[in-house]
C-alpha cells in the first residue's frame, strides 16, 4: 500500500504507514537531464538519483554527477565511464582534493591480505599472509648527514653519493657511487 499525503510526504507499508521520504519528487520525463535528476527531494531539484543509461545509476549533487555505477558494477566517482571496479578522479594542486586519502589510526588486530593501513607515520600493505609491508618513500638529500628516519624510508643523498634504507631503527647503506 502506498499513499501521498497533502503535505507531500510519501508513505509505503502497512496500516500505520512507513515514511519513505518527505516531500519526495519523481520526475517521470523519459529524457535524462544530468542537472535535473529523476528522483529528488521536492525542494532540491538538482540533487538526487537518475538512470542515465541502460543498466546505469547515478547520483547527482548540485547539478553535477558525483557517482555512477555501471552495468558491470564498476563505480566511478566524478566520471561517467568508470574503467575499473573503483575509478577515482585525479587530484589537483588545491588542498583537500586528493582522490584517495587515508586517516591515521590503529592497525587491524590481525593483518588481512590486500589491506592497506596508515598509522600516521607508515603506510603499510599486506601482500599475502599476515605480514604488513611498509610502502617505501624515497627522500632526496643534498647536504651531509641523515634525515629523520622512519621504517621503510629510502634516501638518495647526492652530497655524499649514498643510497640508504631505514630499517630496524637505523639508516643502512645499500649503495655508494
Amino acid at each position: 500500500m502506498a499513499r501521498m499525503r497533502n503535505d507531500g510526504s510519501f508513505f509505503m507499508g502497512g496500516t500505520q504507514g512507513y515514511v519513505v521520504a518527505q516531500r519526495f519528487h519523481a520526475d517521470l520525463v523519459p529524457n535524462y537531464v544530468l542537472n535535473r535528476p529523476m528522483y529528488t527531494k521536492a525542494d532540491d531539484y538538482d540533487t538526487g538519483m537518475s538512470f542515465p543509461a541502460a543498466n546505469n545509476i547515478n547520483f547527482v549533487t548540485d547539478g553535477v554527477e558525483a557517482v555512477r555505477i555501471d552495468g558491470s558494477g564498476s563505480v566511478g566517482i566524478k566520471t561517467a565511464s568508470p574503467t575499473a571496479k573503483l575509478h577515482l578522479p585525479a587530484g589537483t594542486a588545491t588542498a583537500s582534493t586528493a582522490p584517495l586519502k587515508f586517516t591515521s589510526g590503529t592497525a587491524n588486530t590481525t593483518a588481512e591480505t590486500g589491506a592497506m593501513e596508515y598509522s600516521g607515520t607508515q603506510l603499510t600493505f599486506v601482500r599475502t599472509g599476515t605480514v604488513r609491508e611498509v610502502i617505501g618513500t624515497v627522500l632526496t638529500k643534498t647536504d651531509t648527514g641523515d634525515p629523520t628516519g622512519a621504517e621503510g624510508l629510502f634516501c638518495i643523498n647526492t652530497n655524499d653519493n649514498n643510497f640508504k634504507v631505514y630499517a630496524e631503527g637505523a639508516w643502512r647503506s645499500l649503495a655508494t657511487w
